[in-house]
């Protein structure tokens, strides 16, 4: 029994900087994000939009959401090498801010041929994130990350359109492409360079700046810094007994555990379920040895409280010192 519960530490369990469930949303995202381009002809459908109802319904299914979670893994990432050289006592920020200088030229060179480039915006983005790998507390980069995310200069801009400033009323820089957009329709390569050069630059860094998307990449950057450092995606399947001690539940997110609900309809009884499951598990194994159906489905279903969609099928076995 001892064998099968064995716990491993955090450290064990960001050993490997590969996670699965992390490199399947990080393909989710690029795999979003690729759909998206495509049916908007890498921008060129805004030349001549036509309704399509295809496109709204890749737009709806991946747009945000893929965008975000690349953001986050992102953040996540930067995480996983940060900590992985600080637990090997190396010094990593300059190979990481180099990491990033070299995605960021192939961005650069990246958006000579496709103007919406967004590598190099992502390497800008990490170049700021790096000095937040100093702040230790957790609480202080999600009040960070969730101001970010409410888009600040935006709700600025908003207040001084109502106070009857002029500048907040004025057009945005990057409706004016500066013609950038022809050359990809009608041009030469040697046009199409030309014009990504200034114009396409410019337009696209108006775009992230004046709506604010730049500054919700470092907000999202910082969510995927506090979920590695909670360990959120670190194995989930795993029984780790650790999970449940008062320092490590202090440091997850509120309701990243919620058998017993939570706020104003969090179970009563939760106290007596604590004292109560220990008693049971503690005399149940002492004599039988529990596992789990093979290829029973276990499927988690959030209701008011946390449950097993299909419930658990065991086969139970008596322990040999049991039946001695």
């Amino acid at each position: 029994m001892h064998s099968k519960l064995k716990a491993g530490t955090p450290a064990e369990t960001t050993k490997s900087s590969r996670l699965e469930i992390v490199d399947g949303l990080r393909g989710y995202a690029l795999f979003g994000l690729f759909l998206v381009h495509m049916t908007g002809y890498f921008e060129l459908y805004n030349a001549r939009p036509v309704p399509s109802l295809v496109q709204d319904t890749v737009l709806w299914l991946f747009l945000g959401k893929s965008f975000s979670l690349l953001a986050v893994c992102f953040g996540f990432s930067f995480f996983i090498m940060m900590d992985g050289a600080r637990r090997r006592g190396q010094p990593f920020a300059a190979r990481f801010a180099w990491r990033l200088a070299i995605l960021f030229v192939i961005g650069l060179l990246h958006s000579l041929i496709y103007r919406g480039d967004i590598i190099a915006v992502l390497a800008t983005a990490g170049f700021i994130l790096i000095p937040f790998d100093r702040i230790r507390s957790n609480r202080t980069l999600l009040i960070v990350a969730i101001f970010l995310l409410l888009q600040p200069f935006l709700i600025i801009r908003i207040l001084a359109g109502l106070a009857g400033y002029d500048w907040a009323w004025a057009e945005p820089l990057f409706y004016d492409d500066g013609g950038a957009m022809r050359p990809s329709l009608f041009g030469t390569f040697g046009e199409l360079l030309q014009a990504n050069i200034v114009a396409g630059k410019f337009s696209k860094w108006a775009f992230y700046i004046e709506t604010g998307r730049i500054v919700e990449i470092l907000g999202l950057y910082l969510v995927g810094l506090v979920l590695g450092r909670v360990r959120f995606f670190a194995e989930p399947e795993r029984f780790l007994p650790e999970r449940w001690t008062a320092e490590f539940r202090a440091a997850l997110p509120r309701h990243a555990y919620f058998p017993f609900g939570g706020g104003p309809r969090t179970c009563i009884g939760e106290s007596f379920a604590w004292m109560e499951l220990v008693l049971i598990v503690a005399t149940i194994a002492r004599h039988w040895e529990l596992d789990l159906v093979p290829g029973h489905p276990v499927v988690t279903q959030p209701l008011l409280t946390l449950r097993s969609k299909h419930g658990m099928r065991m086969t139970i076995r008596r322990r040999a010192a049991a039946s001695a």
